[in-house]
């Protein structure tokens, strides 16, 4: 069963409109006039890497006609004015009065405002109007095909929650799957053509992050079953791109990389929370999907430095799986000492100075290895993370190893907080086979392992059973 119009008068009003506004088009086209074609239209090409990478045109041949310039637009010359087509006029004197457009698009504290109209009603049209080419390849009207467009629109203004999923694509990563389920209404998903496009034409200004770095993604996470309160259209916009509108699925989020990094140590991160729409829209260029993003910094800093240009590592469906089940017990977790110090991982993964990433890797070790500080709290630690490593190996590791190490990062991390003059030469660690390393790769190490041992064994969650398997 067809669903049906939520206000039918506003219906046939648009779909006239709409019409007359086709009729607009056919005519320019038929005098010989110049469309001019999407500004600044993403073209994407790949990467030696494999990574696609993103370029803006308006001049190439495969940038589709933007159909609003017709009608004017911002700094363009104005062709054929909205206000000049009678149905366009009576849409607007309509939208003044009506009760619930006025307030959503807050037209009566602004009415004397000559630019609110091409923003709300003759922009809704002239967007339509674009949208209706570009997805039914007609310029004129088919009821049938104009009708699921208009819903889309209608629900945005209609609906007082409006569903969304949120994507956030991982950067500097390759997967050996399309599509993987890793929680109860997410996943981890190889993006398609048309939204990698989409996405890549919006940005937020609060943030600056390389084009490069924003497009080194195949695969996204996905939250699905999340919504957005409905508001007057100007606040919803700056709603959607503030970063504070997004803090519980940034929770989530970050609990996944957390996962990511504690199953393994690849670098990555990510530039972008991305809102995609599910059952209404009002912002499209030409064909792409309807997306909102909001641009973050969240990932390493050596990624600005052409990092897209590295061989990337490859996540395999068995590593995957294995992701899910510490995102799982992360968001669920037994104990909030694991969701803790699974911040303090994220956070040294990503901290550009050796020196704040060691706080961060002890902070984490002492949240889920310590639980009395007055007592010797470097002998302890060590002890149970090196017992920890008996229950599941911390890679190559010996328990022997990590409780050596454990003591050597704890040397650093004191050398740090009482401004020794000895610190540079207590940042390195030389291992058993001649290797030298930075203490703090080795303390990530130690702390993504003890994360994932928990994550498996939580029982172990309680220091005491530690102390309790050494003697046993």
């Amino acid at each position: 069963m067809t669903e049906e119009i939520i206000r039918a008068d506003i219906y046939e009003m648009f779909k006239e409109a709409v019409n007359d506004g086709l009729a607009v088009v056919r005519q320019f086209e038929a005098d010989v006039e110049l469309i001019y074609r999407c500004f600044q239209f993403p073209i994407m090409s790949q990467l030696p890497s494999g990574f696609p990478t993103f370029r803006k045109s308006f001049m190439e041949d495969d940038v589709p006609l933007d159909y609003k310039s017709v009608f004017g637009g911002w700094g363009k010359e104005r062709y054929h004015a909205p206000e000049s087509i009678p149905s366009w006029k009576q849409f607007w004197d309509f939208a003044r009065k009506d009760e619930h457009l006025s307030r959503f698009w807050e037209i009566e504290p602004h009415v004397k405002r000559k630019w609110l109209g091409s923003v709300t009603a003759y922009g809704s049209i002239t967007k339509l109007v674009d949208r209706y080419i570009h997805v039914s390849g007609k310029k004129e009207m088919d009821e049938e095909l104009f009708r699921p467009i208009y819903q889309e629109w209608e629900r945005s203004i209609f609906w007082e929650k409006l569903p969304v999923n949120i994507v956030v694509p991982i950067l500097g990563l390759m997967f050996s799957f399309d599509r993987l389920e890793i929680g109860n209404n997410t996943t981890v998903e190889r993006m398609e053509d048309l939204f990698q496009l989409a996405r890549n034409t919006r940005s937020t200004g609060t943030v600056s992050t390389h084009e490069t770095v924003i497009g080194a993604a195949t695969h996204s996470l996905v939250l699905r079953d999340w919504t957005i309160a409905n508001k007057p259209l100007i606040q919803r916009w700056k709603s959607m791109a503030d970063i504070g509108s997004y803090a519980l699925p940034i929770l989530e989020v970050e609990k996944f990389f957390a996962a990511l990094r504690a199953e393994t140590p690849v670098e990555t991160g990510y530039s972008q929370i991305v809102a995609t729409p599910i059952g209404w829209a009002d912002s499209w260029q030409a064909y792409l999907p309807h997306v909102e993003v909001v641009t973050v910094r969240a990932y390493p800093d050596y990624f600005e430095k052409f990092g897209w240009s590295r061989t990337p590592p490859t996540l395999d469906k068995n590593t995957g799986k294995n992701i899910a089940k510490i995102f799982n017990v992360l968001k669920n977790p037994p104990d909030n000492r694991l969701v803790l110090a699974a911040r303090r991982l994220n956070a040294a993964f990503l901290r550009a100075n050796e020196e704040d990433s060691i706080l961060d890797v002890t902070m984490g070790l002492e949240t889920l290895l310590t639980s009395d500080t007055r007592t010797e709290i470097t002998y302890k630690l060590a002890m149970r993370a090196a017992a920890l490593s008996m229950i599941e190996q911390f890679e190559e590791l010996s328990p022997e190893d990590v409780f050596k190490h454990c003591k050597k990062i704890y040397d650093y991390r004191s050398a740090v907080i009482h401004g020794s003059k000895k610190v540079q030469k207590k940042r390195i660690i030389k291992l058993a086979e001649g290797e030298e390393i930075p203490i703090v790769r080795l303390g990530v190490k130690i702390l993504r392992c003890v994360i994932k041992t928990l994550s498996h064994h939580v029982e172990y969650l309680n220091p005491e059973k530690l102390d309790n398997l050494l003697i046993t």
